[in-house]
């Protein structure tokens, strides 16, 4: 494979995900493979808790501070969903 062939840019359709949009974002646990419906908001703190855990999964990185911080926001916000996707 050469850098030629690589292409990191994908054209969207906003209008894709309108419907998840208004009704919530069906996301699944990938170890337990339970089905939580989350806000776009909710959807974008989980985002970033999974993204960090995957790329970063160092306790002792200045991102798990942000980690904490988005963990005690869902415990608040959403109790159901953080048992479901995130304990």
């Amino acid at each position: 494979m050469t850098i030629e062939t690589l292409s990191f840019h994908k054209e969207l359709d906003i209008t894709e995900n309108m419907d998840a949009r208004k009704n919530g974002i069906e996301i699944q646990n990938p170890f337990s493979g339970v089905t939580s419906i989350m806000t776009p908001e909710e959807e974008a703190v989980y985002s970033f808790i999974m993204g960090v855990n995957m790329v970063n999964p160092n306790p002792e990185s200045f991102l798990w501070e942000r980690v904490q911080e988005g963990l005690d926001w869902f415990r608040k916000n959403n109790p159901q969903v953080y048992m479901e996707q995130l304990d």
